[in-house]
């Protein structure tokens, strides 16, 4: 927890740094490949870069220093990120906004890091989260909680165990909320398929709890409120 105020932020500009690292060294390297992430190339990309601070207006040489640095250490701050963040309580201590800065900065990078992907599904995690799933083949309407769970594979998992089938593409941040609650219309499943072995997030225990069954009453009143469930996924007809 003592890292909660610094770790978090510090990875978030790793990542906005190294994003532009591409962009600054093709501007200054005048056509050279771009060194390799490993540290036999620091001296060259530093070089190269603070070079731009001489004639580039704005930019000066310590900034540009930063950001050739993000290239080499940009995968530490992650590795050490995800491992606090598997943690609930540490989660719960990160800031919303620094969480909205992590998952907007570690899509920008995902395409080159798997570790950036991953620190943004982990910034997009729902603890202590509310949840309706409506059955509107049955008629019947549950109130549920969950908290840790990494994707919708998770989450198709639990329901399965719990109620019914639910997509397993995505995570449950995707969930649309509606008045403030997020509610999973059902569909049932329409192939067989398989997820991979283990959890998205080894250290990070996934949990939903049934809360109750909501009341006939109250499941009408959702039912007359959603539309048809989406079947866009993998499995759908």
């Amino acid at each position: 927890m003592a890292l909660v105020d610094v770790l978090p932020r510090r990875a978030s500009e790793a990542m906005m740094l190294n994003e532009v690292v591409p962009e600054f060294w093709d501007k200054a390297a005048r056509g050279r490949s771009l060194p390799e992430p490993v540290s036999a190339s620091t001296h060259q990309l530093v070089q190269t870069l603070t070079g731009l601070a001489r004639w580039r207006r704005g930019v000066d040489k310590n900034t540009m220093t930063r950001i050739a640095m993000s290239w080499f250490d940009m995968e530490h701050w992650l590795k050490a990120l995800i491992t606090v963040m598997a943690d609930a309580g540490f989660r719960a201590a990160v800031a919303g906004d620094v969480k909205a800065e992590l998952r907007e900065h570690a899509a920008a990078v995902a395409h080159r890091s798997q570790r950036a992907a991953w620190v943004g599904a982990l910034a997009a995690v729902l603890d202590d989260e509310p949840l309706i799933v409506i059955d509107p083949r049955t008629h019947r309407g549950y109130a549920l909680t969950m908290s840790g769970v990494g994707d919708n594979g998770q989450l198709h998992i639990l329901l399965a165990d719990r109620l019914a089938y639910i997509s397993p593409e995505g995570v449950p941040a995707e969930i649309g909320p509606l008045d403030g609650t997020r509610v999973l219309v059902l569909h049932p499943p329409n192939g067989n398929y398989a997820l991979g072995v283990g959890r998205v997030f080894e250290h990070m225990v996934p949990a939903l709890r049934l809360e109750r069954i909501l009341e006939p009453v109250e499941t009408q009143r959702w039912l007359a409120r959603l539309a048809p469930a989406v079947e866009n996924d993998l499995m759908a007809d």
